[in-house]
């Protein structure tokens, strides 16, 4: 969690696979207010470093392509894309009881 003033503004959950030896970033967000200032960055590197700290082999982290943010810092802090998934939807609309 980073917190300015008092207030949360941005964290990042971690999930450990012990029998894999794998550490997974779940969820991650930055407050737009305070993006663009390395606070993502500093979020990530932790989590990374709290990874390594535990001895895992490998580190996980997914975003979508309409994610530019993401798309663009994970490369940079040294992960690379492995795998695509492709998401279904389907609107639900009231049924008549």
């Amino acid at each position: 969690v980073v917190e300015h003033e008092g207030e949360v503004i941005g964290y990042a959950t971690t999930r450990i696979n012990r029998r894999n030896s794998v550490g997974q970033i779940p969820d991650m967000a930055v407050d737009e207010k305070y993006r663009g200032k390395g606070i993502g960055r500093k979020l990530l590197e932790h989590c990374i470093q709290y990874f390594r700290d535990q001895k895992l082999i490998l580190a996980r982290i997914e975003t979508l392509d309409q994610n530019p943010i993401g798309r663009h810092l994970y490369p940079d802090l040294g992960f690379e894309e492995v795998a695509r998934q492709i998401f279904y939807a389907m609107p639900l609309e009231p049924q008549d009881e």
